[in-house]
């Protein structure tokens, strides 16, 4: 399993982490959570909650099984040419979701998160 679905990053600009971390906040759209349930979800768990933590907020199934289900999910794609494979991140209401977040950080990330 990799490391950053059980660990914090202690930066916010390191490629990888914060790629990765946009990859699941798209699936996570995806499988039907909206910005405005993840978002409180992240502020929730702090600055030590990790991907896995949130999948298990916000779905009731196990952190076991955020990897697997997310592995599966980005195989099934014809291709990965972005950090927001299932097109989700970057549709219309992003940045009117993320407002409420404002200040706050991501889990996996320490830095503190800022939105436009």
């Amino acid at each position: 399993m990799p490391d950053w679905v059980n660990n914090t990053d202690n930066t916010d600009q390191d490629a990888v982490s914060t790629g990765c971390g946009m990859a699941v906040l798209s699936w996570l759209q995806h499988l039907g959570f909206t910005l405005n349930k993840i978002a409180p979800a992240m502020v929730a768990l702090g600055t030590s909650g990790t991907l896995a933590q949130l999948y298990t907020k916000l779905t009731s199934d196990a952190q076991s099984n955020a990897w697997p289900k997310f592995q599966a999910a980005v195989k099934a794609l014809p291709q990965i040419a972005t950090d927001d494979p299932f097109g989700r991140v970057s549709g219309a209401g992003t940045k009117g979701a993320l407002k409420g977040a404002r200040g706050h950080r991501l889990p996996g990330v320490k830095k503190t998160v800022r939105t436009r």
